[in-house]
């Protein structure tokens, strides 16, 4: 999935960061190529991560920020797994069922 400048992303570990741009850099005498400039959001810190377009590894660790609803279904889905996969009697069952 492309990313542009400006989306709202959780990367790997570091929690929710913003994509602030895609640069063209060259590191180490290598040849240009493009990078994912990502900050953390929620931190004090001043820290900048550098994400190569062509890295698949790094890349893979960049995912889509869920809307309410997907967190809310994710949260409903969690519980009603966790309430039938108990070792309980039907009628137990019935009453930890969601409203």
């Amino acid at each position: 999935m492309g990313y542009s400048a400006g989306d709202v992303i959780i990367y790997g570990n570091k929690g929710v960061c913003r994509i602030d741009e895609i640069k063209s850099m060259s590191f180490a005498r290598e040849e240009p190529k493009e990078y994912y400039l990502i900050s953390p959001m929620f931190t004090r810190s001043s820290l900048v991560m550098y994400v190569p377009l062509d890295n698949e590894l790094q890349c893979a660790e960049i995912k889509p920020v869920l809307s309410r609803d997907e967190a809310m279904a994710l949260i409903e889905s969690l519980l009603l797994t966790t309430a039938t996969g108990l070792r309980t009697g039907t009628r137990e069952r019935k009453s930890l069922q969601l409203s």
